[in-house]
């Protein structure tokens, strides 16, 4: 898989918006046209969701609608009520009348300003449940966005929820550019806690986002072509971060990590200071779970987490629980008192989702 590295810095085309707040189609259609994965992360408040929804609903078609992703029903569910319909702020400031209700199997969205005859916008879906749709037409589809991908509560991990939403794009999209059509467009946007995520890990970019993390920007791109993919950690240092932190509860919470993550971009959940790579003749292997390998260090005793090979004993996912009455106890003390090292992140969340 060839990877654009060259692209993974500040992009001056993308740091300059024409407005204070995010306008995630600016970056597609002015520069990106022929990506399909757009992935934007930054500080709350910034207009994400807005701006993605707004300009979504200004190119439906009969043959374009938005599919509404979020990760669970519940989520979804919540989409339904009034208090929480995504749309509620387009509805007051476009005077629309734009609901979601539910159905037995999913969400719809509607336009029911005539209430005689409400139209048909799109629909919305969740990972958890979407499985259950696998043989429905959604070829009418031509706008995807997942809204608030990254998890950030332990309680409602799903399992390979990377899978889960691939899955979900293939139903949707079928054999659209078999038959020479084009793809559905797909937009991802969430805040700036964590890049420990399923999605992250799975499509392996704990690397350039952590490089644009510890830059000293803060901000930047990068882009895969062979993928389709664009990533956007958005600016922190614009007009809208400067007028936000002169309101009432940025002004109160100056200093604090919630402060960092909405407003500075900080990975507030993260700490990147643990990642180096090291000469493995300064190590003796010890053991491997999967394609995760630990060495200890000859001098100092601590581990070292790698993806390279050695000969030691290996456990997977099968013997995950004679894996833990091994090696445990001593795993947990190094994670919890931060003395082991990684190779990179990748490797740092494979071990933390081990455990």
């Amino acid at each position: 898989m060839k990877q654009n590295l060259k692209n993974l810095k500040t992009c001056s085309k993308t740091s300059q918006r024409s407005s204070i707040y995010t306008n995630v189609y600016e970056v597609i259609d002015r520069y990106y046209p022929n990506l399909v994965f757009f992935y934007f992360q930054g500080g709350r408040g910034k207009g994400k969701t807005y701006s993605t929804l707004k300009e979504s609903l200004n190119r439906i078609t009969p043959d374009n609608k938005l599919f509404y992703v979020r990760r669970t029903d519940r989520q979804i569910k919540a989409c339904t009520k009034a208090i929480s319909n995504p749309f509620k702020a387009i509805n007051k400031k476009e005077n629309k009348n734009i609901i979601m209700k539910t159905t037995e199997d999913l969400s719809l969205i509607l336009d029911i300003s005539d209430e005689d005859n409400p139209e048909l916008l799109g629909y919305g879906g969740s990972l958890s449940t979407f499985g259950n749709m696998r043989g429905a037409d959604f070829s009418d589809v031509g706008i995807i966005f997942f809204d608030e991908w990254i998890n950030l509560s332990p309680v409602n991990t799903l399992k390979d929820e990377a899978y889960l939403f691939f899955n979900l794009y293939e139903t949707i999209a079928r054999n659209r550019e078999m038959d020479s059509e084009k793809p559905p467009l797909c937009i991802f946007c969430s805040n700036a806690e964590t890049i420990n995520d399923n999605m992250i890990r799975t499509l392996k970019l704990s690397k350039p986002i952590m490089e644009i993390a510890t830059s000293e920007k803060e901000y930047g791109v990068y882009i895969d072509e062979d993928r389709l993919l664009y990533y956007e950690m958005l600016p922190n240092d614009g007009e809208f971060e400067k007028k936000k932190k002169e309101t009432a509860l940025y002004r109160l919470t100056k200093g604090t990590r919630y402060f960092d993550m909405a407003v500075e971009n900080n990975f507030t959940k993260d700490f990147f200071g643990d990642i180096k790579r090291y000469r493995l003749n300064e190590f003796n292997p010890y053991v491997a779970y999967e394609n995760v390998y630990f060495y200890v260090h000859k001098a100092g005793g601590w581990l070292y987490a790698t993806y390279r090979k050695c000969n030691c004993p290996h456990y997977y996912e099968r013997t995950m629980k004679q894996f833990k009455r091994d090696y445990g106890y001593r795993f947990m003390q190094e994670v919890e008192g931060g003395t082991i090292r990684y190779m990179n992140y990748d490797v740092k969340m494979d071990v933390i989702n081990i455990f």
